[in-house]
């Protein structure tokens, strides 16, 4: 329940910014969507994939981040050669990638704390991407559901400018805060069902019927024994 309040929630900020910001105008909108939630999928199968290397495989977190490193590094190089010599590295392309040589230009004009910036900016997501590989190794792969939401509020809180936006993006966060807690059991509520299918509860029920089904079994063999018991008596007369 406390996961599909989460998803509606979402839904509904998603929908309010985007007619805030009339981002529905833009052209080929519904093709962002459509990669958008594409993004999504495949950063699900890859939470998925590096939970299943740590579990089944028995990698510790710091090698599937070293893992990871090798196969995207020398990936990245090759996909912005590729990129730079094409027609997507022109600038006058209405759909321009960064081209290598532009790139290493512009890191020439950089102040120096911007270049120190930039030069932690690898670090920082090293860190950040460490963090959600120990608490898929620690916890469940449910509980990335919190850095997440951090990292996604803070990315969203830095780019707008308007107070009235700024107060509902943390209600918004507040609420789905509490949501992602109350479905990985940190908060626990009484209410409208939510604490139905709780861990605690599941297995409380689950020792219930356990001692129903024991005294069930017991009985039976009770009637059992005491019918053999008769047939025996009536047998020896």
């Amino acid at each position: 329940m406390s996961i599909i309040l989460y998803i509606i929630i979402e839904i509904i900020k998603t929908i309010f910014f985007t007619i805030r910001e009339k981002a529905y105008q833009i052209p080929k909108f519904a093709i962002i969507v459509v990669l958008k939630i594409l993004n999504y999928i495949l950063y699900s199968v890859y939470y998925l994939y590096i939970k299943g290397l740590m579990k089944n495989k028995f990698i510790s977190p710091y090698k599937c981040k070293f893992m990871i490193w090798v196969i995207n590094v020398p990936l990245i190089i090759i996909i912005y050669f590729i990129i730079s010599f094409t027609s997507l590295g022109n600038n006058n392309n209405e759909y321009y990638c960064d081209n290598i040589i532009d790139l290493f230009k512009t890191i020439g004009k950089l102040d120096v704390i911007n270049s120190i910036l930039l030069m932690l900016l690898p670090f920082a997501y090293g860190m950040y991407v460490l963090l959600l590989n120990k608490t898929i190794y620690d916890f469940t792969l449910y509980h990335i559901y919190i850095p997440l939401l951090i990292e996604k509020f803070i990315r969203e809180i830095i780019i707008i400018d308007i107070i009235k936006d700024i107060i509902i993006l943390i209600l918004i966060f507040a609420i789905e805060l509490i949501m992602i807690f109350i479905f990985l059991e940190i908060i626990e509520v009484n209410f409208c069902g939510l604490n139905v299918n709780l861990k605690r509860n599941i297995e409380s029920r689950g020792i219930i019927d356990s001692s129903l089904i024991d005294e069930d079994e017991d009985e039976f063999e009770d009637n059992n024994n005491e019918r053999s018991t008769i047939i025996n008596n009536e047998a020896k007369k």
